[in-house]
């Protein structure tokens, strides 16, 4: 996997985030974290920590980030997002939030993702 040093931000958090480690991640309009399910939503990063209800997400929002895939893809493909806010191929329409730096064999595999605004595929 790439190294380099990530940049991370703490936002406050309403969700029971315990299970969404190295997910996408999006903030409301209130400020506050939310799970992204759509391939139009806009990403602002990774979340690096299992997080409670009422407690700080740290979301890493630039660099190489460990991703969680959703899917099958190859290392150089744009990345977007699926319904649980894993990482997947983005297509012709799909708003990218990063490019694949290792291909994915599956769902459930880790994987580096470079941070980077693709915008609409």
């Amino acid at each position: 996997m790439a190294q380099e040093v990530p940049v991370r931000i703490s936002i406050p958090n309403d969700q029971n985030l315990t299970l969404h480690r190295y997910r996408a991640v999006s903030v409301g309009a209130d400020g506050k974290v939310v799970k992204p399910d759509d391939p139009l939503d806009f990403v602002i990063g990774i979340l690096d920590m299992d997080v409670r209800a009422g407690g700080t997400a740290s979301v890493q929002v630039g660099g190489v980030a460990p991703t969680m895939a959703g899917g099958v893809f190859s290392a150089g493909d744009p990345i977007t997002i699926d319904a649980q806010s894993r990482a997947v191929r983005a297509v012709s329409g799909n708003r990218g939030f990063g490019i694949a730096l290792e291909s994915a064999a599956g769902a459930g595999e880790i994987v580096a993702v470079l941070l980077t605004p693709v915008g609409i595929v």
